[in-house]
């Protein structure tokens, strides 16, 4: 279930990479707005009316009032597009830009095309760009409607209407109107942007629908994902997954380190996944548990993947107040010194309380996807069958990876094995607990948003005289060789830097990168985390006390998003995108012909 699961994320993620095509920001978007109307309008009064270049001063004031008008139709553009899903100022300008850039295009290269292959004179020239200025400005109308269906979310006819009238304005004001029978009285050329036209329309309305019966709208879950992405604001996408979500039961366990003196602290290692991304759901579960412990917490990545994501923040509530039901399975006051078993890429990390046993997993700095469940299921039942009663499985997620391959589990589950092995028969000593978080220290580093809102912790534990370090951050994920610069940098003759974990916080998306977010270290600079964690280690092991450690474990009956939904979404994804090539295939072909036969 889980490597499928994976699998469509990827695949999703993937697909929505592709919006981040449009320009980064909206003065990019204005900038290639005006340059290309600029170009447009030269190129419309300097060789399709038949003006020229020699009345400089009737072209001047036509580009100048040009672009006023530009911006009084982007901001009618704006208007007539209120009340739907996604109707910003900023997004209109990303359409323009490309809107124009496309008719520029068109233009120009239909102006170069003809002169390549034969000079019939001024006049057949000014006729023939006529032409390729009216196929350009259904061209680009075709495109509006695409865009104002799609991403805006309006209506069809809406869509159809506001795409059609900043292109008809342009030409009707900015071309002389002796000119206008002219240019729409040319078969071929209102042929040939009339099937472009409606190669845009056709388009909207098979791409929306490629998704059925499981989705009933592929635009409606587009706009949805770019309302929360882009705008932060969750709630459609939470309503869309909610109603697809299945409820089960999940659980929860909490180690909690209790101290003499001082109140306690916990490692949470939650069931369910941090995800899908920002603004929905669970996404920043690994904060909202680390306040749940008034920040005397370190919520670590068990063994789950996106199928576990918690669909909206109603049942992200509803999780949380099932902790309350938390039963107390065990009490240890002694633990084995950490164990680190690696063979090749793989790390695998232990440390026994009794018949309890805590396993952290790494395949840094290779990298890896959500370990499988299938590697839980395995561990635990070896585990039981040479004598333990609990195993927690702490997925380190300390570097960028791949889903593993079916050799890689394997040899995962003989490391982790091996590591069991020796840990079943390893000494047991008193132990004292410290801990510190990023609240704790006179922090000087200016952190990026590749860190969470937990910030950074350290666990120490001193075991037989000998100083243990767990550091975590609240990140999705670290930079490779990260974690190996860590280690080093913070191991030293009196203390072991044991591992490095991270949340996997999807709190940190919806950023214009690749994974759609930064790793851990990507923006931080890599010495201040290291001067953070040491830091970090210090106050911990100044705060350690004698300790005992109790184990909790709740559970709590909420809606996860489930495999099959992710997979919907999938398939919904790769049959619109099937949609869009054989468009573009047509859209191209129609193109180069448009060229070569008007």
């Amino acid at each position: 279930m889980f490597s499928q699961a994976e699998d469509s994320v990827s695949n999703i993620h993937k697909r929505w990479a592709l919006t981040k095509l449009n320009p980064s920001t909206t003065k990019v978007s204005f900038v290639i707005t005006c340059c290309a109307f600029t170009a447009l309008v030269i190129l419309i009064n300097a060789y399709v009316s038949g003006v020229g270049f020699d009345n400089l001063p009737y072209l001047l004031y036509y580009v100048v009032v040009g672009n006023i008008a530009l911006f009084a139709l982007t901001y009618l553009d704006y208007m007539l597009l209120k009340g739907t899903s996604l109707s910003k100022l900023s997004k209109v300008f990303h359409v323009s830009a490309f809107s124009y850039l496309i008719w520029l295009l068109t233009l120009g290269i239909g102006m170069l095309a003809p002169n390549l292959i034969n000079n019939d004179g001024p006049a057949a020239a000014a006729a023939t760009n006529s032409s390729y200025l009216l196929e350009g400005l259904l061209f680009v109308a075709g495109f509006r409607v695409c865009m104002f269906k799609s991403v805006f979310g309006a209506r069809f006819i809406r869509a159809i209407l506001v795409g059609l009238v900043a292109p008809f304005t342009i030409v009707f004001f900015f071309m002389p109107l002796q000119f206008l029978p002219e240019l729409f009285t040319n078969p071929v050329a209102l042929g040939y942007g009339l099937v472009l036209l409606g190669m845009g329309i056709l388009w909207v309305i098979m791409a929306d629908r490629a998704g059925r019966p499981e989705i009933r709208s592929t635009f409606e879950v587009l706009q949805a994902f770019l309302a929360a992405w882009t705008e932060k604001d969750g709630t459609r996408f939470e309503r869309i997954a909610e109603e697809k979500a299945d409820e089960k039961p999940v659980s929860t366990f909490m180690m909690k380190f209790s101290l003499d003196k001082n109140n306690g602290y916990s490692l949470v290692v939650p069931e369910v996944h941090p995800g899908p991304f920002l603004s929905v759901g669970g996404s920043n579960l690994p904060y909202v548990l680390y306040n749940a412990f008034s920040g005397r917490a370190m919520v670590l990545h068990g063994v789950s993947d996106h199928a576990l994501n918690i669909p909206s923040k109603e049942e992200l509530d509803k999780y949380i107040r099932g902790l309350k039901s938390a039963k107390k399975i065990s009490s240890h006051s002694r633990c084995s010194r950490p164990v680190r078993i690696e063979d090749g890429h793989c790390s695998v990390t232990g440390i026994r309380f009794d018949n309890v046993c805590m396993l952290i997993l790494s395949m840094s700095p290779k990298g890896m996807e959500d370990v499988p469940y299938s590697v839980l299921s395995q561990l635990t039942h070896y585990s039981k069958k040479i004598g333990f009663d609990s195993l927690l499985l702490i997925d380190s997620h300390n570097a960028m990876g791949v889903s593993l391959d079916g050799q890689q589990t394997e040899q995962l589950l003989r490391t982790a094995e091996r590591c069991l092995d020796k840990l079943v028969t390893a000494a047991e000593y008193p132990f004292r607990a410290g801990y510190a978080n990023i609240r704790d220290i006179p922090l000087g580093a200016s952190f990026q948003d590749d860190l969470g809102e937990s910030g950074l912790a350290m666990l120490a534990l001193c075991i037989d005289n000998k100083w243990n370090l767990l550091g975590w951050a609240d990140s999705n994920n670290m930079k490779n060789g990260l974690r190996e610069e860590l280690l080093k940098r913070l191991t030293s003759q009196d203390h072991h830097m044991v591992e490095i974990c991270t949340s996997d916080t999807h709190g940190t998306s919806g950023k214009r990168t690749r994974n759609g977010y930064f790793a851990l270290g990507e923006l931080s600079k890599e010495d201040e985390i290291i001067d953070a964690f040491q830091a970090l280690s210090l106050r911990a092991k100044e705060s350690a006390e004698s300790s005992s450690l109790e184990l909790y474990s709740a559970i709590s009956s909420v809606k996860v998003m489930g495999s099959k939904q992710l997979d919907e979404y999938s398939s919904a994804l790769d049959r619109s995108m099937r949609v869009t090539k054989v468009f573009l295939c047509a859209l191209a072909v129609t193109f180069v012909s448009m060229i070569l036969m008007t």
